[in-house]
């Protein structure tokens, strides 16, 4: 069992800046606005965190990278992942999970998101020695 900070916020490798959301910008009535190509406009929102990348991967419908199709998940699948990504949006702040859930977060995260993403999620995850047992990173007791 492992405990992370689920607050981690991420940074723009170019200039250190935090990643920010970006959401669809909306009107007073809730339609997207677009801009004069007809695409839809975004605006930024709050600072992406480890908690917001984890619950976005959990439940999102993957592309397998080695064949570009659709993963196939049964259901019983996605109801383990849909019962991790309730425990970590019910957390504030700190959460305990199991390896085998680490595993699968991270590769889902390898998936979804871009290498800046992945790397600093890798990071999270495996080397702040205050998250994984010392055995963990290479470590004895």
């Amino acid at each position: 069992m492992t405990t992370i900070n689920l607050n981690e916020k991420f940074y723009e490798l170019e200039d250190g800046e935090i990643i920010k959301d970006q959401i669809l910008d909306k009107d007073e009535k809730g339609v997207v606005r677009e801009d004069r190509f007809g695409n839809p406009k975004t605006k930024e929102g709050k600072p992406m965190t480890l908690k917001i990348y984890i619950i976005r991967a959990l439940t999102a419908t993957h592309i397998n990278p080695s064949d570009r199709k659709t993963e196939l998940v049964d259901g019983e699948e996605k109801d383990k992942r849909a019962e991790i990504a309730e425990r970590v949006q019910a957390e504030k702040e700190l959460i305990t999970l199991k390896a085998e859930e680490i595993t699968l977060i991270k590769r889902l995260i390898g998936w979804m998101f871009p290498p800046q993403i992945v790397r600093q999620v890798q990071t999270i995850l495996i080397f702040s020695p205050n998250l994984l047992p010392l055995k963990t990173l290479g470590h004895s007791p």
